[in-house]
């Protein structure tokens, strides 16, 4: 083990978080179900800052770049941070819509768009500069993640079994 690093809460969770770390700048991004984003040194382990201005939630992306990280909140909002900067700075943060949200299907980026899915079964496609380009209702059900195919489309499941293709 190189390091170990926890939020310092005695706090027990009995389900799951889908907690995935996003490296950029040789920083690690993370948020979890303790509702705040925690940015740590990749080769120490040393907590470089924590914030919890908004109730952020599991799904996070990075931008193909690596200078901009993503995470929704349980606002149904999707913000945006500078990974290079020395504390927390939001870039943006854009109202999708959904009101509570708690999905926790990754975010996915592709060509300059971040691709969310919410626990209603609606995608929404976001661009760089944080303006909602799309939001579109496909199913009743959580979204379970995001595949690129070969031919550059999109592909996106969702709980209920359901299948969706976004060119």
């Amino acid at each position: 083990m190189l390091w170990k690093w926890n939020n310092g809460s005695g706090s027990l969770f009995f389900s799951p978080g889908h907690v995935v770390p996003r490296i950029a700048g040789g920083k690690v991004f993370i948020v979890a179900p303790d509702r705040v984003v925690t940015c740590l040194d990749l080769a120490t382990g040393k907590q470089l800052w924590r914030d919890n201005s908004r109730k952020s939630r599991e799904t996070t992306g990075l931008s193909g770049d690596g200078r901009r990280f993503y995470y929704k909140t349980m606002d149904g909002e999707l913000a945006a941070i500078d990974t290079s900067a020395e504390r927390y700075r939001e870039l943006w943060c854009t109202d999708l819509g959904w009101g509570y949200e708690y999905n926790s299907c990754p975010a996915f980026v592709r060509d300059g768009v971040v691709y969310v899915a919410s626990r209603h079964g609606t995608v929404a496609a976001v661009g760089e500069d944080g303006t909602l380009l799309w939001s579109v209702k496909c199913c009743n059900s959580g979204g379970n993640d995001f595949a690129q195919a070969p031919d550059g489309s999109l592909w996106t499941t969702f709980a209920e079994g359901k299948v969706f293709r976004i060119p």
